[in-house]
């Protein structure tokens, strides 16, 4: 894994776990959209880097 695509990994990670932690729905739905985001960047490299 590239260093890039770990550390999209590791974003969507901390937004999933502040998604955890807070009360607001809106948000959490929010932060969750943004792990998704996070983890298809992240795959979207990887893919490059494998071909």
């Amino acid at each position: 894994m590239s260093p890039r695509s770990v550390y999209l990994r590791g974003q969507a990670d901390a937004c999933r776990e502040l998604a955890n932690t807070i009360r607001d729905a809106d948000t959490q739905v929010e932060l969750r959209k943004m792990a998704d985001k996070f983890i298809v960047r992240a795959l979207e490299i990887e893919s490059k880097a494998g071909t």
